[in-house]
């Protein structure tokens, strides 16, 4: 029997998230949640309704609605954006509410209960991260139906290249009556590599992934997700194309030596762009201290950066055989042999709370064949969480192992860690797996981040 084919329209489509939603969470969680749940009531809903559109779904921090018109979706998109302006000018600095919304005109696919998918809402959700707080992002499709129409200035941002999108996409910005003036953005970060390290020992996976943490909390710094870098590394020939895909304005290339108890870490900030050297580092360092290069490094390359402020401590433990037991579960492809390095490495610091947030993650991940790894998720992750408050890998896997595990706890560490891993692309990742975090990997401002790397 052939299976029905799915129901498909073409639609108007807005998608909307609330800027620094996260962050005004773990400040102030019940009242964020309550002034949320009013600005929906009250703005968001009927707003959409007088405009003929369809909420299809609440995200919490934001919402999807579908329109017949991109006129009507535009439009509502400045009338909810005029109202939250006029209501942010009436809120302190920091606590103000304004939504970033993307709208796209294409095909859909209707879901039996109300949800829609398909191209049309994937490019949406693309958009809508590129917008600035308080503004408006649309497709070339829905500019050229809306122009004219609306008392609304239209900036020409040009063709973007977007995740997961296989063409590149031209976007225009909405400046004008109905769209907020929003508070001062931050400094967009410029966006890195931390490719994997070479050498012939366990050390160089678990040194590259602890490097690439440590120069994510950098102010101005951001690092790709482990994934992204390991493909990077992969296809070097066409890195130059990639990088300009990526937004990245630098990469770092690094090779680790052990001789006896002496470990060298020598590494390389290229320019993907053009192939020139940024910099070179050489770090050496022996058993005892050597938890603390990765850090060392990152710090000089935060240096190369300008960055202002030092870099908070990275060492995930001071004990040298917990550390050596990190690395091993660092580098190993084996799940089970991760584990029991983990395990080991608790073993020797009970207090190694990123070594309890990976071991978490790990029993969740493996929840499908052995149901009892939840309940040590829940537990394991509960114990990270009351040691580290404010390292994101630590924070992440811990809160995706409590959403897997079911824990009521996973929405609150979910938004402590989104609110920490700003510029950290491998904490993101882990978020996003497990359905804590929305589209956007970086910041709408990172691809278009200033040269710091190569500007010292």
């Amino acid at each position: 029997m052939d299976r029905a084919r799915p129901a498909r329209r073409v639609a108007a489509v807005m998608l909307a998230d609330l800027a620094g939603y996260s962050r005004m969470v773990v400040e102030d969680e019940v009242g964020t949640l309550a002034r949320v749940a009013a600005v929906m009531a009250s703005i968001a809903r009927p707003a959409i309704a007088r405009h003929g559109g369809r909420m299809v779904r609440g995200t919490g921090d934001g919402f999807l609605a579908e329109f017949p018109s991109a006129v009507e979706a535009v439009a509502c998109a400045a009338a909810i954006q005029e109202t939250m302006a006029a209501e942010a000018a009436r809120t302190p600095p920091g606590r103000k509410l304004l939504f970033r919304n993307g709208v796209n005109r294409g095909d859909i696919i209707a879901g039996e209960d109300g949800e829609i998918f398909g191209d049309g809402v994937n490019l949406a959700a693309r958009l809508e991260p590129l917008a600035e707080p308080g503004g408006i992002a649309i497709s070339a499709k829905v500019h050229a139906e809306v122009k004219g129409r609306q008392p609304l200035a239209w900036i020409d941002a040009g063709e973007r290249v977007l995740k997961n999108i296989p063409e590149p996409v031209r976007v225009f910005f909405a400046r004008g009556a109905g769209v907020a003036e929003a508070e001062p953005a931050p400094r967009p970060r410029a966006r890195l590599a931390v490719l994997p390290f070479a050498g012939a020992n366990v050390l160089a996976p678990g040194l590259s992934w602890l490097t690439a943490a440590a120069v994510a909390r950098a102010r101005r710094l951001a690092v790709t997700s482990t994934a992204e870098a390991e493909a990077f590394a992969r296809d070097p020939s066409s890195l130059r194309r990639q990088a300009a895909a990526a937004g990245l304005r630098a990469v770092l290339e690094g090779e680790v030596v052990r001789t006896g108890d002496a470990v060298t870490l020598s590494a390389l900030l290229v320019d993907p762009r053009t192939g020139n050297h940024l910099a070179a580092f050489r770090e050496t360092s022996d058993a005892a201290s050597l938890a603390e290069l990765p850090g060392r490094l990152a710090a000089a390359i935060a240096e190369r950066a300008n960055e202002a402020d030092p870099l908070a401590s990275t060492v995930p433990t001071r004990n040298p055989f917990a550390f050596a037991s990190l690395l091993r579960a660092l580098g190993s492809r084996d799940p089970e042999a991760a584990m029991e390095a983990l395990e080991a490495a608790i073993g020797e610091d009970p207090g190694c709370a990123l070594a309890l947030a990976l071991l978490a993650h790990a029993h969740a991940l493996r929840a499908e064949v052995d149901p009892v790894s939840l309940r040590d998720a829940e537990a394991l992750a509960t114990r990270a969480l009351s040691l580290d408050t404010v390292n994101a890998r630590t924070l992440a896997c811990a809160a995706a192992a409590l959403a897997r595990a079911g824990s009521d706890r996973a929405q609150h560490a979910a938004a402590l860690a989104a609110s920490v891993a700003q510029g950290d692309g491998e904490a993101q990742a882990v978020l996003r797996a497990a359905g804590l975090l929305g589209g956007q990997a970086q910041g709408p401002g990172v691809a278009a981040a200033p040269d710091d790397v190569g500007n010292a």
